[in-house]
């Protein structure tokens, strides 16, 4: 047989299964799989400027039935922050409310103890955290969500769990916990987070999508 150069064989050349991009790699078997670990980045968004809003469209596929969201936010006022599901054509999907609880426990220099709230579906969108501090000196709002088959058409459809802590607009520290759900069977395909009042000052949040979940 010829000898052959370096670099002259080309990807599509292979006869190796699976999908070739850019966060695949070839395993021993001849096959492409996802490279590391359980979690694969499908959406980022980053900004030290002021916005309104953030808003992640077509981030939910078929792809994975579990999502992992984590990230800060800092305020401009002392507003909780929300999220609100969004449909394919970007359409905000809180016709029928969210069930939601919150709950958690918090410490000043005074004192401590815990506290909750939760609403039963008229809310237009989920809450998951008391009101943050828009001072500059404080922490932002420091959160992880699992948003559960976001996709699921039946009434009893997508779940949403959050931590979260904080240091509130009163001058307590938290820690929280928060679930919610959705109560209509719109498919959904992005999520709008946001806060109840103000804008937001600066944020990183980062979505995955979770190896092995999904179709």
């Amino acid at each position: 047989t010829n000898d052959m150069l370096a670099g002259s064989i080309a990807l599509d050349k292979l006869s190796a299964t699976g999908t070739k991009s850019s966060s695949t790699f070839l395993r021993g078997d001849n096959s492409f799989a996802e490279a590391g670990g359980t979690h694969v980045q499908v959406a980022h968004s980053r900004s030290t400027s002021q916005v309104g809003n953030i808003t992640f469209d077509n981030i939910f596929t078929s792809s994975y039935s579990i999502y992992y969201i984590t990230g800060f936010m800092q305020g401009t006022a002392n507003g909780g922050m929300y999220y609100y599901l969004r449909d394919a054509s970007g359409g905000a999907l809180y016709s029928d409310g969210y069930n939601t609880v919150l709950g958690g426990a918090r410490v000043n220099s005074s004192t401590d103890g815990t506290f909750s709230t939760g609403n039963f579906g008229t809310q237009t969108g989920a809450q998951v955290s008391m009101n943050g501090d828009d001072s500059s000196t404080t922490s932002p709002i420091c959160f992880e969500t699992i948003v559960y088959d976001p996709r699921l058409t039946s009434t009893s459809r997508c779940h949403l769990s959050t931590r979260c802590t904080l240091y509130g607009s009163d001058n307590y520290f938290y820690t929280q916990l928060a679930a919610s759900r959705y109560k209509n069977n719109t498919v959904a395909t992005g999520i709008y987070l946001y806060f109840a009042s103000g804008s937001i000052k600066y944020h990183d949040v980062t979505i995955y999508g979770i190896s092995g979940t999904g179709v």
